[in-house]
């Protein structure tokens, strides 16, 4: 079996916030299988004023815009300005499945983020 490889990055905020912070790289594919397999909390018909704003979609449903990309990846957008479109069905994932999912996949002070460090 071959070891799975997920990137992890360490962005050097010493200066700003007196520590270290570790960021996963969650476009991992190891990532995308989780988020496709997320159950379907709700389904939406896409209106316009989301097209191509799917943060604003996060911020609606979810309060932050920090799950547009999960968003996008359960519902197969990798081209926003092309893959998006108004009147489509989208679904969506709870949000505390997705808390959970991202929780388990990788924390940054988890055991299971393997790989190398690159600090920037």
């Amino acid at each position: 079996m071959r070891a799975q490889y997920v990137p992890v990055v360490s962005v050097d905020s010493e200066s700003v916030f007196g520590q270290k912070e570790f960021i996963p790289d969650w476009l991992n594919t190891t990532y995308v299988g989780s988020i496709k397999s997320l159950p379907v909390s709700q389904k939406l018909i896409l209106p316009p004023k989301y097209v191509p704003y799917p943060d604003l979609l996060s911020y609606d449903l979810y309060g932050t815009v920090d799950y547009w990309w999960v968003l996008c990846m359960f519902n197969g957008v990798v081209r926003i300005f092309a893959d998006m479109t108004p009147g489509t069905l989208w679904k969506i994932p709870a949000l505390s499945d997705i808390q959970s999912m991202l929780s388990s996949a990788g924390s940054p002070t988890g055991s299971n983020l393997v790989g190398s460090n690159v600090v920037i």
